[in-house]
């Protein structure tokens, strides 16, 4: 059973949703469907861990961004509320 290259769906799941998820699909040639029933051998293995380390950069760069864009929205709403 595959249970750590399933894993992996999990975890692209709780760094970005719907779209990490296709993410690692689109980079490991692997859907979540057959991600169940393949062997976790060494190779599948490392095919995953680069595809997950490529996501969690991808994800990791948008949340920052959309952590600055917040700060810059309350930022400019301070400035009114004060001016």
């Amino acid at each position: 059973m595959a249970t750590k290259i399933h894993s992996y769906y999990l975890q692209a799941g709780e760094i970005g949703g719907v779209e990490a998820r296709a993410k690692l699909s689109m980079l490991t040639n692997v859907n979540s469907f057959q991600a169940a029933s393949i062997p976790d051998t060494e190779e599948n293995v490392e095919i995953f861990e680069e595809a997950m380390r490529k996501i969690v950069k991808e994800f990791n760069k948008e949340d920052s961004y959309l952590k600055a864009l917040r700060l810059k929205v309350i930022q400019l709403l301070l400035e009114k509320k004060v001016a």
